[in-house]
């Protein structure tokens, strides 16, 4: 179903939320409860114009209504108000966000656009599942840890004793009372990623798991116990990924490090899990060498089977489904970056500038680089900036276009070819460091070729990860046959 409806949208919904009245410079709890009115008002006509579906106007309506009670409780504690400002402004920032997306939607239909009901609802949920999680912390907010973890944006502490290894955990004493996060939600994530590693061992084998994916175990025993808390560890990382290829001073095998990538994501694979949000941050360097982790996302997934994407929407594969092909495509955008990363510097943001006409609306977090970055800037490719760095209603528009529509097979080409723009001048950039070598040569042509591969607009003509992987090997001998093979996952 379509809804095409020859109406002004903003005749009757205002178009904007009310102010924030502020005191002192700082959010109230009744800014936010006026909000959520305003916010109300606006879905409950936007199901009455047809906009949104009944049920789904609903739904978002009773969870606003959750949010309302959850910030009433707070109003008990007015001297907690300065420390729960982070808390605040993610609320507020959340409401203007679904408050622009539907705005997004109904400029859509008043230029004459044709909306699937289907897009519209699947958004609406996942507004709802936005809301759930503030909720959560909303619960949480008595604990002086949860504004911090919320500024920073983790969903799990990362506790560094003296011992030397990372513990997770969960704050809650022996009474049950939650101290830090709310039981149900945080040890429920915490225990899924020790499902995740005890799986993993069970198939893979702890030795052969533990070389490229970050595992966890518990600890059980009281005097290891982090104050008699839930205690999960694992080996100390040095650094993310991300920040490791970021620093000057280290030192480092790019292919190497893009090959204990793809072995992570093989032995996943083989593991029939899928990760559902590959990126740089989500891998952990351990003295030089790479292991995936954060298996929050992670689904049980067999071959040809999939599941609507819920990750980093900067990584996001075109079909935007949870699959091994897709786990394929954000692979091989790590894997460009891993190798561009040497190429690149504060004068030169990206291997290929991305001209004004070309570019999308909006503006990329600045902190964005490389491949990563053009992907979000390049009007022909269907990534977008994540949702906490969202610069404008524009991006957020972006962003809900490519939930409610699918790609076309012209959309799918355009994209094709903006990637391999890109990764042609990466082969280039590579190939300059090996002017006298033809074999090495050689073997960059057939990397850029398996890097294109892996990032198709068609999820059928990525390859496997364990024949991405096989290749890949083959590939590296050519660039550096010093080298000998790395063990891991068999081929």
């Amino acid at each position: 179903m379509l809804i095409e409806q020859p109406f002004d949208p903003f005749s009757a919904l205002g178009g904007q939320l009310p102010p924030e009245t502020q005191q002192d410079g700082m959010l109230t709890i009744e800014d936010l409860k006026n909000k959520i009115d305003g916010m109300q008002k606006q879905f409950q006509e936007a199901a009455e114009k047809g906009i949104v579906q009944e049920a789904d106007g609903r739904e978002l309506f009773q969870e606003l209504d959750r949010i309302k009670r959850r910030l009433s409780m707070l109003e008990r504690f007015p001297e907690n108000i300065e420390k729960y400002q982070v808390l605040f402004s993610a609320v507020s920032e959340s409401l203007t966000a679904i408050s622009n997306g539907l705005r997004s939607i109904q400029k859509a239909i008043q230029r004459g656009g044709k909306i699937e009901t289907s897009g519209v609802s699947l958004w609406v949920k996942n507004e709802c599942m936005r809301l759930k999680g503030l909720r959560t912390f909303i619960s949480s907010a008595r604990a002086d840890s949860c504004v911090k973890f919320l500024a920073e944006g983790k969903a799990k502490e990362i506790y560094d004793p003296l011992r030397g290894a990372s513990v997770y955990l969960v704050a809650h004493d022996a009474s049950g009372v939650t101290s830090v996060f709310t039981l149900s939600l945080k040890e429920g994530e915490l225990r899924q990623e020790l499902k995740i590693s005890e799986h993993l061992k069970s198939k893979l084998g702890a030795e052969t798991a533990g070389e490229y994916l970050v595992l966890v175990e518990e600890v059980k025993d009281p005097a290891e116990m982090v104050e008699g808390r839930f205690t999960l560890k694992c080996e100390k990382a040095d650094s993310d990924l991300e920040d490791f290829l970021a620093d000057p001073k280290n030192t480092y095998d790019p292919f190497q490090l893009g090959e204990d990538g793809l072995s992570s994501v093989s032995l996943l694979h083989e593991a029939d899990l899928t990760h559902g949000d590959l990126k740089l941050d989500n891998f952990l360097t351990f003295h030089g060498r790479v292991r995936m982790t954060d298996f929050g996302k992670t689904k049980h997934t067999s071959d040809g089977e999939d599941f609507i994407y819920s990750g980093n929407p900067r990584h996001e594969p075109p079909e935007r489904r949870q699959s091994k092909p897709g786990d394929v495509y954000g692979m091989g955008i790590v894997l460009g970056q891993i190798l561009e990363r040497k190429y690149l510097s504060e004068t030169k943001k990206m291997l290929v500038d991305v001209s004004e006409s070309d570019r999308k609306s909006g503006a990329p977090d600045e902190s964005r680089i490389g491949l990563e970055r053009y992907l979000i800037l390049c009007k022909e490719s269907i990534q977008t900036e994540s949702g906490g760095s969202l610069k404008s209603a524009s991006l957020i528009g972006q962003r809900l276009g490519r939930m409610l529509c699918s790609p076309s097979d012209a959309m799918l080409a355009d994209a094709d070819r903006a990637t391999g723009i890109y990764i042609n001048q990466l082969v280039l950039e590579l190939q300059s460091k090996y002017p006298d070598n033809t074999e090495a040569q050689k073997g960059i042509d057939e990397l850029g070729e398996l890097i294109k591969r892996m990032m198709s607009a068609h999820p059928a003509a990525r390859p496997s990860a364990k024949e991405a992987l096989a290749e890949y090997r083959a590939i590296r001998q050519k660039i550096s046959p010093q080298k000998p093979l790395t063990p891991g996952p068999s081929e």
